[in-house]
């Protein structure tokens, strides 16, 4: 029966897993932002939905080769993963794009905590087999509940057009939805 166990868990965990990064994948995102728009309702607590893009990522597959890109973006995610909080969760959206939660913060916090992630990708170089170095930056966007929508799919929309907007003005920064998008 143990060995059944463990099977079930670890088939449960692939579900629940991007293949490639371990982050969790986009179902398991669109479910647990429905939980978060649900207990925020009740608490009132805001939290900000995160849309990171790694900057130029074509490039590096170009340059390198996919499999260099598979290792770079598990390194991103490694690093991520290091210097979120507690609560704070990370999605692979797809390609080289992810999603970040983080709940329970005002929008000025959730902007610190977002910048804080995009100084860190850059400070934080990724050594290949053969010494190469490659650093990398994002451009993220953030959007708020409720500030900025009610729904999963308006958070996730707004913070991609911010998102957009943080490469038309340079990459490699943070920009926060507004309405006057």
């Amino acid at each position: 029966m143990t060995d059944q166990v463990a099977l079930q868990e670890r088939l449960e965990n692939q579900a629940a897993r991007d293949e490639l990064t371990g982050a969790f994948n986009r179902r398991v995102c669109h479910e647990i932002l429905e939980q978060q728009i649900a207990t925020s309702r009740i608490n009132g607590e805001p939290f900000a939905v995160v849309f990171v893009d790694i900057d130029y990522f074509k490039a590096i597959n170009d340059q390198y080769g996919h499999r260099v890109g598979d290792i770079v973006l598990q390194a991103f995610v490694s690093k991520m993963e290091e210097h979120l909080r507690e609560n704070d969760l990370l999605f692979r959206w797809g390609g080289e794009e992810f999603l970040v939660l983080l709940p329970d913060l005002d929008e000025a916090k959730q902007y610190r905590v977002a910048e804080k992630l995009c100084k860190t990708i850059e400070r934080n170089r990724i050594t290949l087999a053969d010494q190469t170095e490659i650093t990398l930056t994002v451009s993220m966007g953030v959007s708020t509940y409720p500030a900025h929508g009610s729904t999963r799919d308006q958070l996730i929309e707004k913070a991609d057009i911010a998102m957009y907007r943080a490469k038309a003005n340079g990459r490699n920064r943070v920009e926060l939805y507004s309405d006057s998008e």
